[in-house]
């Protein structure tokens, strides 16, 4: 009796798009290179796992290189974080003889970064500087990329903010924010995989201050009262002033800009002069250094 022994098929190795790919990517493309097979089929496991989860066939092949687009993200996305395996088996289908070979990817998370202010996002103009708290999702960036913009238009100049590690931050103006509406722009990063554009609207809104003009003599103090709170009752602002002094107060209230209060109180000095003497008929009042006499003193 006699018998046939068929040849293999040949496959070199697989090559992909890359060893590592970043959360998001849509596609990896395999290609092999392969003789005396006519069809394939190849299959997507995570490592360590025997659960298909992308799979396919080709069928009339020739001797060359062929390439397979393998869905990253449908039907439902590959999970970051973690390591898949390609396998591809190329087929003789006349002699059935078959050979199989794999290679393997990484899907790198992407870095993602939080930020928010206090305020509701309204300041009150004019705005120098804009504070904000911020964290690094399991410290996966490096670096941050940020701009702020007024519409479209940047009113800060894209930046890189190097320090990472989370809690407040002061992104300083080089001019100050009138009223209008602004937008800031985070993008983290970590030379491999750029994350998600972050994005944080404020608004900067305009005020009159109500300005309260007030004089006292040295040794006197005053208590700043202005005439409401944001529920509409009076409030002391300032206690015991004894210094002469300009103060700026503002009440937020619903998350807007809804007061400012602006004191200009004026301490005159002791008096050390010689002594004046005026006479007032009954009624009449005298204005001296300031403050209005009615009465003998």
């Amino acid at each position: 009796s006699t018998f046939k022994v068929n040849a293999l098929p040949t496959l070199d190795d697989i090559l992909l798009d890359a060893n590592a790919v970043c959360e998001g990517t849509a596609t990896m493309r395999a290609r092999f290179y392969h003789t005396g097979a006519d069809s394939c089929h190849w299959e997507v496991r995570e490592q360590g796992t025997t659960t298909v989860l992308r799979s396919g066939d080709k069928t009339g092949l020739s001797d060359g290189t062929t390439m397979v687009d393998i869905d990253l993200l449908a039907p439902t996305a590959l999970a970051a974080g973690k390591t898949y395996d390609v396998r591809v088996t190329v087929i003789n289908k006349t002699t059935t003889c078959e050979i199989t070979k794999t290679s393997s990817f990484f899907i790198r998370k992407k870095p993602v970064v939080t930020i928010n202010t206090e305020n509701n996002l309204h300041f009150c103009q004019p705005v120098t500087e804009l504070k904000v708290n911020y964290s690094n999702e399991d410290n996966r960036a490096t670096v941050f990329h940020y701009e702020v913009l007024k519409g479209t238009d940047p009113f800060k100049l894209p930046a890189d903010k190097f320090d990472v590690s989370g809690g407040d931050w002061t992104i300083q103006f080089g001019a100050p924010l009138l009223q209008g509406e602004y937008k800031l722009r985070v993008q983290p990063d970590n030379n491999y995989c750029p994350g998600d554009w972050k994005e944080l609207t404020f608004h900067v809104d305009t005020v009159m201050p109500v300005v309260t003009n007030a004089s006292i003599c040295y040794g006197e103090s005053y208590d700043w009262n202005v005439t409401e709170d944001c529920s509409g009752n009076p409030i002391t602002l300032m206690r015991g002033l004894t210094t002469t002094t300009h103060q700026l107060d503002t009440l937020f209230c619903a998350g807007a800009c809804v007061k400012v209060y602006e004191l200009n109180l004026t301490v005159y000095p002791e008096y050390a002069g010689a002594e004046e003497q005026y006479t007032l008929c009954a009624g009449e009042t005298l204005t001296w250094r300031g403050k209005t006499i009615a009465d003998a003193g």
